[in-house]
């Protein structure tokens, strides 16, 4: 038995020809250019085979497992570590920055001292205006006689009455000026002299399953009307951001209570603005 040189299958002595690749046995394999020679029929079919088996399990893997999706989840975080880092070492950096001391300022040359500048003159004082004065004439007026005395057992006090002479009017006396006091019914807004009232009682908002399913979220701005006693007594949305947070909103700050504020000693009624985030963790 001998065995072909280009294919490797064996064959009776008495063979000339390969019954596989029906080449001689006498003649070697071609080489190739660089040294190489040929690779055989069998083993080239093989290594396909076995390149496509490869290829097929890795593609079986990556859909059973879902590893594109693995791989992609993995880079973002990593991502995300990376700037995290970035961002930590960025203030280090600067406070690093701000502790050195500055360089100290080299040293002037020495220089003889400048001369020192003359005193200025002071400036001649400038007349004070005199003042002006206006002479008005005096008008003598006719001595007034003097009232009777009133009745000591009187009870209503008795309006007093000056003799004037004929022919001069008698002045209009001024109506009483009176300051309305301030309403206590009327609710007064925060700010200035009148300062926010401190809060005694706090409710928190239920953040309502809808809004958190819908991934609603936001800050609601509500003007409340505090009354004396302390208490929310009317609310008002100035800024919406769905109605399921509103009324959640509005429904936790109706349950606050704050301290009275005082106005001159006594409790008033305010107006001030609160703010409720709903933020989704």
């Amino acid at each position: 038995m001998k065995r072909c040189p280009h294919c490797g299958v064996q064959d009776h002595d008495e063979a000339i020809l390969c019954k596989s690749c029906m080449r001689s046995f006498a003649a070697p394999p071609a080489p190739r250019a660089g040294g190489q020679t040929t690779l055989r029929p069998k083993s080239v079919l093989v290594t396909a085979l076995i390149r496509l088996a490869v290829l097929w399990a890795l593609m079986y893997a990556a859909v059973q497992f879902d590893l594109p999706s693995k791989l992609m989840a993995r880079f973002n975080e990593w991502q995300r570590g990376q700037q995290q880092n970035a961002a930590e070492e960025a203030p280090a950096a600067t406070a690093a920055v701000a502790e050195t001391p500055p360089a100290a300022p080299a040293a002037p040359p020495d220089s003889p001292p400048p001369a020192p500048a003359a005193p200025p003159e002071p400036a001649p004082p400038e007349p004070a205006p005199a003042p002006v004065v206006v002479e008005t004439p005096t008008r003598r007026e006719p001595p007034k006689p003097s009232p009777p005395p009133a009745p000591a057992s009187s009870s209503s006090p008795v309006r007093k009455t000056e003799a004037r002479p004929p022919g001069r009017p008698v002045p209009a006396e001024p109506p009483a000026m009176t300051t309305p006091a301030p309403s206590a019914a009327q609710p007064i807004h925060v700010g200035g002299d009148i300062k926010a009232p401190a809060k005694t009682r706090d409710v928190r908002p239920v953040y309502p399953a809808a809004a958190q399913a819908s991934r609603i979220q936001g800050i609601v701005i509500i003007e409340a009307t505090i009354g004396a006693d302390g208490r929310v007594r009317e609310t008002r949305v100035l800024r919406p951001v769905s109605p399921l947070l509103d009324d959640a909103a509005v429904e936790a700050v109706r349950q606050w209570e704050y301290e009275p504020t005082l106005l001159n000693g006594s409790p008033v009624p305010v107006i001030m603005t609160v703010t409720v985030n709903f933020r989704l963790q």
